[in-house]
């Protein structure tokens, strides 16, 4: 049976178990849907009991003629399966093979949520269903009770509480409510079956008043990152809906195998989830997905997320999130959005995030690009619709509208929206006015914030200024420190003035500045002559005679959360300020940025952590779906030989792709230097980075690979090493391809002049000294690094200094082409990329004394 379909050739192995046949030269048409399943309706002559191990031998034979029904050599890769079970095609097997056990009901899947449930306590099972897990909960000790709402399951629990006094269930909420806290609330599966928002937020909220404040709440869901990939085990077919977007909330269906019944999930983000749940009073301190198979691909894939929560004490008051934006910032808005948010709601949320939008559209203050208002206000809502916002203020123009706020706030009827410097007022005046909290955040949008511990309470440190003293009226946010300071109103020096007001970053309490105002000011030609920080200092520094200082300002803070400030001037390179950002997001702060507020250093400072290990991969990736990657990441992990590290690109993803490819490689920790290109870079550009500014050592091992392919078996590295300890400087290849058997006989010499000798193959790697010495514009074409056929144009270069290659020919690598480009005008556009590389000078030739000193 050979290229059919995963799902049907999973039933059909599962016929042959229930059965106990093994089956041979089963034909298609010996195939029938019945019910949604597969149906065998004639076995034919090759058929008969299977004997023990014949089972997974058919599974083998079935996983070979479905995956490699292109080759014309099947009938000898299964003949040599049968006696070798580490052929190249096997690999991938594993999987399948799971798949079939989890569909005969061989597989036994961990029970996380049972054994992250400790003995003892009082537990609460919230959505209990039929109770089994309460029950399992109950007979390991502790007191156990169960909920569910649906009444008709109260005849199935009579069974289960029967002789165990330290189990009861409930469908009653109210009675749920008023039995006390718990020390274990679990919660499985139940939110992934509700749409309605309020409902939602009614749940999480009893979860957070039923649990203690030292106790743990459990939660599982469908995992959202697999909502779009293919049927899983469990179920016989999926159904989304036509206009499903990842970024937003919708109902999608799945038919279940066990009983046949339709089930309606819902799918969320996972950082909606983690939103809701720092809302309701929860941080995430352990997560983790429950692993299965996709049928439709055989690889990695996710069925539930679970999520392990603690309690967070509530805060003296909601704070508000406001974020000041112009014109200028309409290209890099959603880049600069998604940032600040992400960074700065864990383990809080904010009870609002607003961005206030200024409205003047020319001639700013110290202005390094155009902009347009229309494309940043439509990239806002594009953010508000996603929900990375909630509300949008436009502030008011030049006019009475201006005039009458800055009445209200400096009694004086300026209409102009900056001051005669050139600052603005208006903008953040509106949006501290639009806020219905007591305490904001405020933000410029293109502050980069950084957080080297996520559980770090940012917000609690900055409220218990305020608490702690009643004239406290703003909290600047800290800066990069080496240590941690003590939040002050004034510098340590005994003759020093007390602190400004930070304009860029810093909590405000606006009952106290309100109580404040007006606020001293002056005419300046009719504009106003202090920004709103200004005026406030003079107001608390300085105030009229006879009027009490209207407060004080405050610094310092936890070195653990901190912000830095992009001059304007450094934000013309948009890719350079973007690979800072991220740096930033993933706790890089280089030595010279401590103790600064503007950032400081060359984006190569910033390329931290270095990697110096002897073999170091090279991964780049785009929209990579998630059981690829987590396909690419397995083949990674499993390598047995020397110790390795990774240099990770992300290569500006869609959100549906990034946010799961971030968590897969933050699993390998230390081992991997992750980076995500706001902007694509492409993977030549990426290679440059990671060789010349994040490897160290010249003499170190690169390897490529691609995210959305795999290493085969677990002993490339081993394999590597053996060919470098006999003095190779680069290998080359093999492969196998996924859409084609091929065959690429590898040429060193003079490789320009045979169509690139074939160098260009995975598995290619090499020595770093030899992409060191390969000139920057042998990388580039039109001034820039060359994107389609990028391995001809360092491979060419690194083989022709190599002073010992060498072709592996044992297939190590599993290629998966990305389909794009293959039409004839995409073919057209590569070869005539490949003959401007080739026609390119070759580099110095073997033997001559620049490759001599590079060995």
């Amino acid at each position: 049976y050979a290229g059919g379909h995963g799902p049907d050739m999973v039933e059909l192995l599962a016929e042959c178990w229930q059965y106990g046949v093994v089956c041979r030269n089963i034909h298609p048409d010996n195939l029938r849907v019945v019910d949604g399943r597969v149906r065998l309706i004639d076995y034919g002559s090759d058929i008969r009991p299977f004997a023990a191990g014949e089972f997974v031998t058919m599974c083998q034979r079935a996983w070979l003629s479905y995956r490699w029904a292109n080759r014309p050599n099947l009938a000898q890769i299964m003949r040599r399966a049968l006696k070798d079970d580490r052929v190249p095609e096997l690999d991938g097997f594993d999987r399948f093979h799971e798949a079939v056990r989890r569909v005969t009901g061989q597989h036994e899947t961990p029970d996380v949520v049972f054994d992250w449930a400790r003995e003892g306590g009082r537990v609460l099972d919230y959505g209990c269903g039929y109770g089994k897990l309460a029950k399992k909960l109950a007979e390991r000790g502790g007191e156990v009770m169960g909920y569910d709402p649906d009444e008709t399951l109260v005849g199935r629990w009579a069974g289960l509480a029967n002789g165990m006094g330290n189990l009861r269930f409930t469908h009653n909420r109210t009675e749920v409510l008023a039995a006390g806290r718990f020390d274990l609330v679990i919660c499985a599966r139940v939110l992934c079956t509700i749409l309605d928002d309020g409902e939602f937020r009614t749940v999480l909220d009893d979860l957070r008043s039923l649990v203690t404040e030292s106790g743990r709440v459990i939660v599982t869901v469908c995992d959202p990152h697999f909502t779009f990939g293919g049927q899983q085990a469990a179920e016989t077919e999926r159904t989304l809906p036509h206009d499903a977007d990842y970024e937003h909330t919708f109902v999608w269906r799945k038919k279940l195998r066990a009983t046949g019944r339709v089930r309606c999930d819902v799918h969320r983000p996972e950082r909606t989830l983690r939103r809701a749940f720092a809302r309701a009073g929860f941080a995430v301190c352990r997560r983790v997905e429950i692993p299965t198979v996709d049928l439709q691909r055989f690889e990695p894939a996710s069925e539930q997320l679970v999520f392990e929560l603690r309690p967070v004490a509530p805060l003296a008051g909601e704070v508000s999130l406001l974020i000041k934006a112009c014109a200028m910032d309409a290209d890099a808005l959603d880049v600069q959005i998604r940032h600040l948010v992400s960074q700065l709601e864990e383990p809080r949320a904010f009870a609002e995030r607003i961005l206030v939008v200024d409205s003047k559209e020319h001639r700013f203050l110290r202005q390094h690009t155009a902009g347009s208002q229309r494309d940043l206000l439509d990239a806002a809502r594009r953010l508000l619709a996603t929900g990375w916002l909630d509300r949008i203020v436009e502030a008011p123009g030049e006019g009475d509208a201006t005039a009458a706020l800055n009445r209200r706030w400096f009694a004086l009827g300026s209409p102009h929206t900056h001051t005669a410097a050139g600052a603005h007022v208006a903008p953040l005046l509106a949006g501290f006015e639009a806020c219905t909290t007591r305490f904001v955040l405020h933000v410029d949008a293109d502050i980069m914030v950084g957080r080297l511990d996520r559980q770090h309470d940012y917000l609690r440190d900055m409220l218990a200024v305020m608490r702690g003293d009643p004239q406290a009226l703003t909290v600047a946010f800290n800066i990069a420190v080496q240590h941690d300071r003590r939040y002050t109103a004034e510098p340590a020096e005994n003759d020093a003035k007390p602190w400004r007001t930070e304009s860029r970053a810093g909590l405000v309490d606006l009952a106290r500045l309100c109580a404040a105002l007006p606020l001293p000011n002056s005419l300046d030609a009719g504009r106003l002559a202090l920004s709103w920080h200004r005026s406030l200092d003079v107001a608390s520094q300085a105030p009229p005679r006879g009027k009490p200082s209207a407060g004080r300002s405050y610094r310092g803070g936890d070195h653990r959360t901190f912000y830095t400030h992009p001059p304007n001037e450094r934000k013309r390179d948009a890719a350079v300020w973007f690979s800072v950002l991220d740096r930033i997001e993933h706790g890089v702060v280089p030595p010279a940025q401590k103790g600064e507020v503007e950032w400081t250093g060359t984006v190569a400072d910033w390329m931290l952590p270095r990697r110096s290990e002897p073999f170091v991969f090279v991964v780049s990736g785009r929209n990579v779906p998630a059981g690829r990657l987590r396909r690419c990441i397995d083949s990674l992990t499993r390598q047995k030989g020397l110790p390795w590290g990774a240099v990770v690109f992300d290569d500006a993803s869609a959100p549906m792709f990034a946010e799961p490819f971030e968590m897969a490689w933050r699993d390998l920790g230390q081992r991997c230097t992750i980076i995500r290109n706001r902007r694509r870079q492409g993977l030549l550009a990426n290679m440059v980075t990671a060789i010349r500014t994040v490897c160290t050592d010249p003499n170190m091992v690169i390897v490529t690979l691609d995210a959305d392919d795999a290493l085969i078996g677990d002993e490339v590295l081993l394999r590597l090493a053996a060919e470098y300890e006999n003095g190779a400087d680069v290998t080359v290849g093999s492969m196998l391809r996924t859409d084609k058997a091929a065959d690429y006989p590898v040429r060193f010499d003079r490789p320009r002049e045979h169509r690139g000798g074939n160098v260009w193959q995975h598995l290619r790697s090499f020595r770093k000294r030899l992409f060191d010495a390969v000139p920057d514009d042998a990388l580039r074409l039109d001034g820039e690094y060359i994107d389609l056929a990028n391995d001809w144009a360092y491979m060419l270069p690194i083989v022709e200094m190599a002073q010992n290659p060498v072709h592996i020919a044992d297939a190590l690598y599993l290629h998966e082409p990305s389909g794009t480009g293959k039409d004839a005008a995409g073919r057209k556009l590569r070869d005539d990329m490949i003959t401007r590389i080739v026609a390119k000078a070759p580099a110095a030739p073997r033997g001559h004394p620049l490759c001599v000193a590079l060995r």
